[in-house]
């Protein structure tokens, strides 16, 4: 079998000198290179376990925070509709008590008109008959040029003044 192995260029000294080189080379990496490369492996697994942790963290709290802002604007808009519903019957409120206010004043305005109507009336129909009489006597003494008595001018006048006082 030597012989088979020496004619393919095959030598079981070389072959054990690579061995114990391979288990040299072996040893020593196992004994400095490897415990560093499974660190640094370790540190990297650890990093991307943690950031896709981050990830799904960060996930989750982007969920949690659009939830938020959604309840958020949802109150908001409520809070917002109750203030202007109760905005609009205020003003409601309001334009009532100023049309009541309007309609006191105006019928406030009316009766002292109708005051002032009313005492005018009577000043106009005072004036009227204090001088309805020289009025109707004037009138008289033209008509009839100086041909009246005081009898007939005292019933003239009383004519007049009864037709006033009616």
């Amino acid at each position: 079998m030597e012989e088979i192995l020496a004619k393919i260029g095959f030598d079981y000294r070389v072959a054990l000198a690579n061995l114990v080189n391979f288990l040299i080379v072996l040893w020593v990496l196992q004994k400095f290179a490897f415990p560093k490369i499974q660190e640094v492996l370790a540190e990297r697994q650890t990093k991307i376990r943690k950031g896709i942790q981050d990830a799904e963290d960060a996930k989750r709290a982007k969920l949690d925070a659009e939830k938020a802002a959604d309840a958020t604007r949802d109150s908001a808009h409520g809070e917002a509709r109750g203030i202007v519903t109760d905005g609009q019957l205020e003003a409601a409120k309001i334009i009532d008590q100023a049309q009541l206010a309007g309609q006191d004043e105006k019928d406030a305005l009316v009766a002292s008109a109708q005051k002032v109507i009313d005492t005018e009336k009577l000043k106009a129909e005072s004036d009227l008959k204090a001088k309805g009489q020289s009025l109707v006597e004037e009138t008289l003494k033209k008509v009839f040029k100086n041909d009246v008595t005081d009898e007939q001018h005292q019933a003239y006048a009383n004519k007049v003044a009864t037709y006033l006082n009616d």
